[in-house]
């Protein structure tokens, strides 16, 4: 019998920003209001974060045209301001699978910060694929929130 492959994404970034800015930007529900969503067409709705190992957290974005998007999770790790560790599940779907998301910050020496993200545990490719645009679109909210 063959193991079955992982199936994850990671996202690389450097950001000019300080590290404690970049972590502070997905911790605090104030600063995760500006940046997560996926464009201009959508805004985040909800953010709340009880930022502790075992603590839960509920994001949640709109679009003009009234959709909603609503992740939950609980932090298994927190290491400020360099690590953090998180299930993510879709709150409106009970068929997904619980995924696993890991954010390291690493500061580089011009007081920019490089974020490694990875996002593991996906049942099909096609799952992942799709949370690898989302990422990258939120990436974009998050750089523009940054400068």
């Amino acid at each position: 019998m063959l193991a079955e492959v992982p199936i994850f994404l990671e996202i690389d970034r450097v950001i000019s920003a300080s590290r404690e800015r970049v972590f502070a930007a997905w911790t605090q529900p104030e600063k995760l209001k500006k940046w997560w969503h996926i464009g201009n067409d959508w805004s985040n709705s909800i953010a709340e974060v009880d930022l502790r190992v075992g603590g839960a957290y509920r994001l949640g974005m709109s679009s003009k045209s009234g959709q909603e998007s609503i992740v939950v999770g609980v932090y298994k790790e927190v290491v400020v301001p360099e690590k953090l560790v998180f299930t993510w599940n879709w709150d409106h779907d009970q068929q997904e699978q619980e995924t696993l998301v890991t954010i390291l910050l690493t500061k580089l020496e011009d007081n920019t910060t490089h974020i490694l993200l990875k996002h593991e545990n996906f049942e099909t490719q096609e799952w992942c694929d799709r949370h690898e645009a989302g990422w990258n679109l939120c990436f974009v909210q998050l750089e523009i929130v940054l400068l």
